[in-house]
Parts: structure tokens; C-alpha cells; sequence
């Protein structure tokens, strides 16, 4: 838009007045009169920019160059009344040190005075009614007076005031908007008004508040509204409270109690997560306990439910359903040994997750262990599964790198991805006959496993099942077991036993790679793929003896095994030239065959 200098329009005027004066109206006409002011036109006062708007003018810009120390926003411009200061009119004008808004200012645009960080002090007029997104993101406001015309604090408008340690509202503020006072953190205290009935997405979340009275008009607490207050020490909650939203007071380290109300019904997710709860007591009206809830806190011993709650129940200070079939969470704060009571069914997902639990006994009865039940419970060292278990869930102990001793139950058909991994203590597992797959990655990085049996009814071991676990001595697989996953046991044999079941299908890419104290390899009679890089890297592996039934061989099998020089192939040299075989297999090619052999 046209940028118009108001000196300038100014000696026009009046040149075309004493030409008009000189010449007279039939020169010029009526048409050619200059007006001062046009609206929708740019002008320049000073270090303001403003333009005119239906008879009111709208402050646009600062010159932050020129502007500084302590600033009054002028009542008028160009004779007209200043009504509104625009989106970023003042941004990062770091020279001010305090404003005074004038009656006049109705709205203030978002980031208005964004980065004004050196501004300590402000002002504003009676007439303000609308305070933008971001108003005064990053000012440097000690203290702040809520204008009497405003109701609503807008999105971020003193997000990061980093200064700021008192806030004085009125009456009649009803709202306050997502991340209004985030970050702001020198603001300890703050006393809300009464006629509030909204606090935001993360309105107050890291600032070092360290107590807060929730007012009574307020139902509803929402997503992360104080998350980040580690100082925050007490939490007065209203009356009529029905939500405490995801996670509303996470990270509030120093909050070890709080009384919820009778109203209460929902806690979302990471609600209270890393704060030093000790005990909890759930009201009766309570329908919704989202499984994180109370994730992390590291002194939580004790969770109580009323008698009278619909939807959960506690026993001995552990949350179960209603009817406790399903054990839903084991309080972080626990540690030793712990027995499932009879009558439990279902361990929940992350019931037990980071929990301090040593040694579980899990009765029979139980027949689900839910995804990331025991996860990274650093200190579980025995587990002990009742017969009646058939799945243990993906993760179900992930991360238990403690855990030495597992007796699985012999009821057991699903073990999930990850089940075990990074279990870096246990050394032995006996897998029942029951099982028909081992998953992805279900005992990935078992450091320390020495020993495997596994059961006669195995059907697939899923990609990289026994993926780096060094000190396997050993493995037969079972002629049950169809396909061998892609570097199921990757890097991992720790002597040269390896015997291949007859009902392999399949060996899947780099199933077998990095396993040096392998010597030889019988390849069963039904295998019809050997995958790329199947056995490669396998520093003492000599011969490999390969039936008839096989129709495909991936790339590089062979690659990186310096002493491998034979390959014993139980057909013919023309049933050999008729299996695809890829063009990147040096070693293969290179290596002697014998034909027509049965065996090594």
C-alpha cells in the first residue's frame, strides 16, 4: 500500500490553494482539492505509521529505531481517534522500557508488542476490550493489570514474560486462553477471579507457580494447564470439577498431595505423571482413569478407590476394574516382591511398567499379560507365569535388564514383538510346546542367554527373534518350525551347534550372518529360499550342504567367509544349473561342489 508523509500532503494543500486563490476553480476544479487524509491510505507521524478505517485511525507500525524509553501510544492521529494498535506494530521495538495505552484502544493486535523485551512497565486504558494472540510474547512486565474491559486472556498474550511476578485480575475475566502465562518464570503466585470459567491448553504450564486455587466456575482443567510447575506444592480444586485433562499437572515434582473432589469423573492421560504423589484416592463418580495417568511417579504407594465407584476398585493399594478381573495398574512407588491375587485375569498394558517390583508370581488363572506390563522395571529379576497365561503382548518386558529367571506356563501361544528385548540377565528360557511363533524381535539383545529350548509345535521365528544374543551355546530348531526369519539369530551363536529342523522352508536374509564359531551348515531337504547374506560373515564356516529342494539363493550368502571353500549339493550338476541363483556370490561360485551328495 501507498506510504503517504503527512508534510508532504500538507505543502501540497497549500500550494493548491494559491493556485486556486491566483487562477481561480476552472483551472484546477473541485476534483483536483488534496484531502488530507484518505481512507485505507498509509501515513507517518513521528515514528508511527497508521492508516485511516471507517473515521478511526489503526496504529501500524513503530520505527523501533526511534522509538525509546518510556512511550505514551497517542488518544489521535491525523485528528482521528486511535482506536486499535495492529498486528505487530511494536514487534521487537527493544528500546521501550514502559507504554501507557490511552482510553481510546479498543483492540491490541497479535504480537503487537512481541519481543519488546526490554518493557517493564505498561499501562493500559479503560477502554481496552481485545488483547491478541501473542500481544506481549517475550516482554519484559513485571507486573500486570488486567484491563476491566477485558474477559477473555488470548492465546500466548504474555507467554515467556519472563519478568513477571504479579498478575491482578478483574472480576469479570471468564477465559484464559492456551499458553497465556506459559513460561513465564517468575510468576510464583497468581490469584484467579472467580468469574473464571476456562483455563486453556497449557496456560500456565513452566512457570514456578507453587500454589493454586482453582475457582469454583471452572469444570473442566484442560490439556497440560500447569504441566512443567515443578514448584508447584498445593492444588486447591474446585467443587464442581469433572475433568482433569491430559497431563494437567505433569511434571509437578513437587506436588505430593491433592484432594479430588466428588465431582471429579475423568483423568486423562499423564494427568500427574513425575509428580511425588504418595497416595491417591479416587472418588466415587470417577467413570474414566486414563493407563498413564500416574506414569513416573516415582513415591506412589498407594491408590485408593471408593466403596461405591461403578468402574474400579483397589486391593491393597493396587487399581484393578470393578470386578477385579483385570489388574490395571501397580503403583510406582512400590518395590519387592509381589503375587497376583487369585480371581485376576487380564494384566493390563503398562500395569506394571517402571515399577519397583523384584520377583512376580503370576497364578494360574491368569491369561493375558498385556503389552508393556512389566517394561523397563529395572529391578524384576524372576518372573514366574501361571499355566493358564496364552499371551504375553508385545514389550510385555522390554527393558527388564534384571531379569535372570522367566518359567513360562505351558499353556502359552503368543509371545509379541519385543517381548524380552534388552532383557540383558536372563539366560535361559524353555518356550512350552503350545507356542507356534516366536515374533519380531521377542528376545533381541538377551546378552547374556545361553541357553534355548524350544518347543516341538514352533512353526516361525520371526526377524531377528534372537538377534545379538552372543552367548547362545547353541540352538536346534525343531522340524516343526516352516521359515527362519530375516537375522533371527544374527550375531549371536557362541559355539558351532546349529542344527536346522526338516521342515524349514525358508531362511530368510542374513538369518544366520556374524556367527563365527560355525563350521558347517546342513541345510534341510524341503528348504526352497535361502535369503540374501544367509551366512555371511561367518569367519569358520567351511561347508554347506544344500538339497535339491532348494529353487532360490539370495545374494552374497557366502560373502566375508574367508574359510569357506565347499558346497555339498545332494543333486545332480544340471539340477544345480537350474536354481536361481544372484549374480553376487563370489564365494559360492568360487567354492568347490560335489554333486549327488546325501550328507557332509
Amino acid at each position: 500500500m501507498r506510504r503517504v508523509d503527512r508534510k508532504r500532503i500538507t505543502i501540497l494543500t497549500l500550494i493548491a490553494c494559491v493556485a486556486i486563490s491566483l487562477f481561480g476553480t476552472v483551472a484546477f476544479g473541485e476534483s483536483a482539492l488534496f484531502r488530507e487524509n484518505i481512507e485505507g491510505e498509509e501515513y507517518v507521524d513521528g515514528y508511527y505509521t497508521y492508516k485511516i478505517v471507517d473515521g478511526e485511525a489503526i496504529l501500524i507500525e513503530c520505527d523501533g529505531d526511534q522509538a525509546a524509553g518510556a512511550i505514551t501510544v497517542p488518544a489521535e492521529l491525523g485528528g482521528y481517534p486511535v482506536t486499535a494498535i495492529g498486528d505487530n506494530a511494536f514487534y521487537n521495538c527493544t528500546g521501550i522500557t514502559s507504554v501507557t495505552i490511552p482510553d481510546s484502544v479498543v483492540n491490541i493486535g497479535i504480537r503487537a508488542f512481541d519481543c519488546c523485551e526490554n518493557i517493564a512497565a505498561i499501562e493500559f486504558g479503560n477502554g481496552v476490550e481485545n488483547i491478541g494472540e501473542c500481544a506481549f510474547n517475550k516482554c519484559g512486565i513485571e507486573t500486570l493489570i488486567v484491563p476491566q474491559g477485558i474477559t477473555s486472556i488470548g492465546w500466548g498474550a504474555f507467554s515467556d514474560c519472563y519478568n513477571l511476578t504479579e498478575v491482578v485480575f478483574h472480576d469479570g475475566v471468564t477465559r484464559i486462553e492456551e499458553y497465556a502465562f506459559s513460561g513465564c518464570r517468575s510468576l510464583k503466585e497468581v490469584d484467579l477471579p472467580s468469574s473464571l470459567e476456562y483455563i486453556g491448553f497449557m496456560a500456565f504450564s513452566y512457570s514456578p507457580l507453587e500454589t493454586i486455587e482453582i475457582p469454583n466456575a471452572i469444570k473442566r482443567i484442560d490439556v497440560g494447564a500447569f504441566s512443567g510447575c515443578r514448584y508447584l506444592k498445593r492444588v486447591d480444586l474446585p467443587d464442581a470439577l469433572e475433568s482433569i485433562g491430559e497431563s494437567a499437572f505433569r511434571g509437578c515434582s513437587a506436588l505430593k498431595e491433592i484432594d479430588l473432589p466428588s465431582s471429579l469423573e475423568y483423568i486423562g492421560a499423564m494427568a500427574f505423571s513425575q509428580s511425588q504423589l504418595e497416595t491417591i484416592e479416587i472418588p466415587d463418580n470417577v467413570s474414566y482413569i486414563d493407563l498413564d495417568a500416574f506414569e513416573n511417579c516415582s513415591e506412589l504407594t498407594d491408590i485408593e478407590i471408593g466403596e461405591n465407584n461403578l468402574k474400579y476398585s483397589s486391593e491393597d493399594g493396587v487399581l484393578f476394574d470393578k470386578d477385579r478381573t483385570t489388574l490395571l495398574f501397580y503403583p510406582r512407588g512400590r518395590s519387592g516382591a509381589y503375587t497376583i491375587p487369585d480371581g485376576t485375569r487380564v494384566i493390563n498394558q503398562g500395569a506394571f511398567e517402571a515399577s519397583g517390583v523384584t520377583e512376580i508370581i503370576v497364578p494360574d488363572g491368569v491369561s493375558v499379560i498385556g503389552e508393556e506390563a512389566f517394561a523397563s522395571c529395572e529391578y524384576l529379576q524372576s518372573a514366574v507365569l501361571g499355566d493358564d497365561i496364552k499371551s504375553i503382548r508385545a514389550n510385555a518386558f522390554t527393558g527388564c535388564k534384571n531379569l535372570s529367571s522367566v518359567s513360562l506356563g505351558e499353556g502359552v501361544i503368543e509371545i509379541g514383538e519385543q517381548a524380552f528385548w534388552e532383557c540383558r540377565s536372563l539366560r535361559s528360557v524353555t518356550l512350552p510346546d503350545s507356542l507356534e511363533a516366536i515374533e519380531n524381535e521377542t528376545f533381541s539383545e538377551c546378552n547374556e542367554l545361553e541357553e534355548v529350548s524350544l518347543g516341538e509345535n514352533l512353526r516361525v521365528i520371526g526377524r531377528e527373534a534372537f538377534n545379538r544374543c552372543y552367548s547362545l551355546s547353541g540352538i536346534a530348531i525343531p522340524d516343526s518350525v516352516v521359515e527362519i526369519g530375516e537375522r533371527a539369530f544374527y550375531c549371536c551363536l557362541n559355539s558351532s551347534e546349529l542344527r536346522l529342523g526338516a521342515g524349514v522352508t525358508v531362511i530368510g536374509e542374513a538369518a544366520f550372518s556374524y556367527n563365527n564359531f560355525i563350521t558347517s551348515v546342513e541345510i534341510p531337504d524341503n528348504t526352497r529360499i535361502v535369503g540374501n547374506y544367509a551366512f555371511s560373515h561367518c569367519d569358520n564356516l567351511e561347508s554347506v550342504t544344500i538339497p535339491k529342494s532348494v529353487e532360490n539363493i539370495g545374494e552374497n550368502i557366502f560373502i566375508n567367509t574367508d574359510k569357506f571353500s565347499t558346497i555339498y549339493y545332494a543333486g545332480s550338476r544340471e539340477e544345480w544349473s537350474g536354481i536361481s541363483i544372484a549374480a553376487e556370490n563370489e564365494k559360492l561360485f568360487s567354492a568347490e561342489i560335489e554333486f549327488e551328495c546325501v550328507s557332509i
